[in-house]
């Protein structure tokens, strides 16, 4: 059976790496703790006690706790759950392309064809090289926005990023279609 972070926990999760500070009175959350793993204060602080920013491994494991509830919600076609935890996850690294390409997936799964778009884009001004968001952006201009002559320029990306890719014989004809409107 598969264990799914539930996008409560990973919400959680987001709430304690980006908080600075907190009241004597609020416990701690930490990433274990908010995955449902028992974790322990360790007391409360006294109030002349400095405030900390999260540890880096503390952001890291949020981050990927993020993105693991991000990739479970996809998997099981609840889109709008899964484009919150990628954004909790991008507002932690803006620069992961993988997990912005997958947001865009949601959005074109939601009917926001502009937005995956936009993020795609995102990606892209990140690493221009990468294979899925130009493929997807091929996609959604050809046949969400038909904007074909951009849809060709994106196929044609992915190409010359991949050219041994699974699906060449696809994207080749995609492109003859595109040209052909």
């Amino acid at each position: 059976m598969k264990c799914f972070v539930p996008l409560a926990a990973a919400l959680l999760c987001l709430t304690f790496a980006v908080a600075c500070s907190r009241s004597q009175s609020q416990p701690l959350v930490t990433p274990a703790a908010a995955t449902g793993v028992a974790a322990s204060t360790g007391g409360a602080s006294s109030p002349a006690a400095p405030q900390s920013l999260p540890s880096l491994s503390a952001t890291a494991a949020t981050k990927e706790a993020l993105i693991d509830a991000g990739n479970a919600a996809m998997d099981a076609q609840r889109f709008a759950e899964a484009i919150i935890a990628y954004q909790g996850a991008l507002d932690l690294d803006p620069s992961n392309v993988d997990v912005r390409t997958d947001m865009g997936t949601c959005y074109r799964s939601v009917g926001q064809s502009e937005r995956a778009l936009a993020e795609y884009q995102k990606g892209l001004a990140v690493n221009p090289r990468h294979p899925n968001a130009n493929r997807n952006s091929g996609i959604v201009l050809a046949y969400d926005l038909k904007r074909p002559a951009e849809a060709v320029k994106a196929f044609q990306k992915y190409l010359e990023v991949w050219p041994q890719a699974p699906d060449v014989a696809q994207i080749l004809a995609m492109i003859q279609e595109q040209k052909g409107k």
